[in-house]
């Protein structure tokens, strides 16, 4: 490549990190949802921080200091591969257990006492926002329409 008469080499590298998102050289980001250990030591460090957790302290500390690192540019690198969802959604799944009574419970009951959607959730609403912004203004009704089935088809709030 020339730059201004004088010739530059590009490097070959294996991957890349664009404002703290990781691609590597076939367009993968799979190193990016691998790292997942930044938010699950946040939960370690919580765990170890706090000997009783209500409802109300877990949210705030998981919504400011767990889930952040989770969804960062998800818009971006959302997880095409399994492993890579059941990779971050176990973070969660962990995190839910540290408050009290709710240990014994599933996964599933626990999101629902905790009235949190699950990441995989948050992350298709996510991507639906932009096209719903999009949407055709002269058809508003349409667009409420849309946005309450996809609210009663993906995720349902506690009562």
């Amino acid at each position: 490549m020339r730059n201004n008469d004088n010739e530059i080499t590009l490097e070959k590298v294996s991957s890349e990190s664009d404002l703290g998102v990781i691609i590597d050289s076939n367009l993968n980001f799979s190193e990016h949802a691998s790292k997942v250990s930044l938010a699950n030591r946040n939960v370690g460090i919580i765990f170890r921080t706090f000997t009783f957790m209500d409802k109300e302290i877990f949210l705030n500390l998981y919504k400011s200091i767990v889930r952040p690192h989770l969804e960062y540019a998800s818009s971006v690198w959302s997880p095409v591969f399994k492993k890579d969802r059941i990779a971050i959604e176990n973070v969660q799944r962990r995190a839910t257990r540290l408050v009290n009574g709710l240990k014994d419970m599933s996964y599933e009951q626990r999101l629902k006492k905790l009235g949190l959607p699950s990441l995989e959730y948050r992350r298709e609403r996510a991507d639906m926002v932009p096209n719903l912004q999009n949407y055709p203004r002269h058809r508003p009704h349409r667009q409420r329409e849309i946005i309450h089935h996809v609210q009663l088809h993906t995720y349902k709030r506690p009562q």
